[in-house]
């Protein structure tokens, strides 16, 4: 039967081609393509989004890589004041993004929802943390570099496949050495999820998804 895959915030839609390989259907939007390397079923901005432009009444897997900028650690706290609070309209659009992303995952209703981002300050965000307790989800952390990506590149997943396990971490902070060497990699080709990931999530999808058999195929069975 029909397996369904979703994917916001496609980027270079390695996910998505993984699933699609795989045999799903499969749509990704994204609110710009990449010519040549990722072309989004629908090129959109998520907010302005509506849950009738994504042609599945019934989702298995959703994957979403929000957008990091005010969220990773790499911005400092140009973003955020001492209290946790948002300084800058960036700021208060990206949460915006994310309020709107999470509401479009409550109307999907997906059976395994992966949300990614770099570690940072969306896995302490109150709000998120509480949608992410109400849908019996966990906060797992894996690194890039584990899965062949050239920087070591701290990630979260947040999921409510609380069985998935990744592979070890590799060591990050102040002094950790790099895995692999940059070699010039593009600002774009950092935020590239790794093929070996994205083949680790379809295998995890593959064993769990359901795919439920109509009645009139039962009767046949």
């Amino acid at each position: 039967m029909e397996k369904n895959f979703v994917e916001l915030f496609c980027g270079f839609g390695v996910v998505t081609d993984y699933f699609k390989q795989a045999g799903f259907n499969t749509w990704k939007t994204d609110i710009r393509k990449r010519k040549g390397i990722c072309e989004p079923d629908l090129r959109k901005n998520i907010l302005e989004l509506k849950i009738f432009e994504i042609p599945f009444k019934k989702i298995h897997v959703l994957w979403a890589s929000l957008p990091c900028d005010v969220w990773s650690y790499a911005s400092g706290d140009f973003h955020w004041n001492k209290d946790g609070y948002p300084k800058t309209q960036k700021c208060i659009d990206h949460i915006e993004i994310l309020k709107k992303s999470l509401a479009i995952i409550d109307e999907l209703n997906p059976d395994i929802f992966f949300i990614e981002n770099p570690r940072g300050r969306l896995r302490n965000f109150q709000p998120f943390v509480k949608w992410l307790e109400k849908h019996h989800g966990v906060i797992k952390t894996l690194t890039y570099s584990s899965y062949g990506f050239p920087a070591t590149k701290p990630t979260n997943i947040f999921t409510n496949a609380k069985e998935i396990s990744f592979r070890e971490l590799d060591s990050f902070g102040r002094g950790a050495k790099l895995k692999f060497k940059l070699n010039n990699i593009s600002v774009c080709q950092k935020q590239k999820v790794p093929g070996l990931l994205a083949e680790h999530i379809l295998n995890y999808s593959l064993k769990k998804v359901r795919v439920e058999i109509p009645l009139y195929n039962r009767a046949n069975n």
